[in-house]
């Protein structure tokens, strides 16, 4: 959200999420953060207006919630500055998922006309241009339980 005065008024813009200025021409839709591994499922979606949790691969234990518009905007300022065009060539940091140290977790950016998908990548140890990104979309799903 940005505030300009303006001969004397306090002029509030929400910023609408998801046009790209260079060249995504449609809106982001939502974001899809997954992780597994033997022992551990989680399957977070997160859209303008809810974010949805999973924690079983039945489908039996899924939680979906309110979200906030300000945590939306957020997000989208941080898609925008992650580069989307390029997450498929995100080096992970760490390979602790090859060896079950760690689950496999992905991420997946979706707009109307498009999606992108990033390679997968340590839960808990994401490439550095997504770290703040999948930090937030964790910390949201973790308040909302």
């Amino acid at each position: 959200m940005k505030s300009i005065l303006f001969s004397g008024c306090m002029v509030i813009f929400i910023m609408a999420c998801g046009v790209n200025k260079k060249e995504q021409k449609s809106s982001l839709l939502g974001i899809t953060y997954n992780a597994e591994s033997r022992g551990v499922y989680l399957n977070i979606e997160v859209k303008k207006a809810t974010i949805t949790i999973m924690k079983d691969r039945n489908g039996e234990n899924v939680e979906t919630l309110e979200l906030d518009l300000i945590d939306w905007e957020d997000i989208c300022l941080m898609v925008e500055k992650s580069n989307v065009e390029n997450i498929k060539r995100y080096k992970s940091p760490s390979e602790n998922r090859f060896s079950d140290k760690a689950a496999i977790a992905n991420l997946k950016i979706e707009y109307e006309d498009t999606s992108y998908e990033s390679n997968s990548f340590d839960h808990g140890n994401p490439p550095e241009q997504l770290k703040e990104l999948i930090e937030k979309i964790l910390a949201l799903s973790e308040t909302a339980q």
